[in-house]
């Protein structure tokens, strides 16, 4: 799935590249790129930072500068559910 459908499933809305291809989920720490991962803290900031996940599912006041695309949720751990 591409990052953008992901968002719409989820009725939510993100930040960076929508056309970038999912294949697998993935740790925050061990994702690579065509991997999703999810922050369940904001303390986690400076692992965002470094992940070479394509998207992570961060909470909704999450503000950190990533590589990543972005899909900003109410719930992480439920929407990477």
């Amino acid at each position: 799935m591409k990052i953008k459908e992901i968002a719409e499933f989820l009725d939510e809305k993100f930040v960076g590249d929508g056309e970038i291809e999912i294949r697998a989920v993935a740790d925050l720490e061990k994702a690579v790129i065509g991997e999703i991962a999810f922050l369940e803290k904001i303390e986690l900031g400076e692992a965002a930072q470094n992940t070479k996940a394509s998207c992570l599912l961060a909470p909704e006041n999450f503000e950190t500068q990533t590589p990543s695309a972005i899909i900003k949720v109410k719930n992480p751990k439920l929407a990477f559910a």
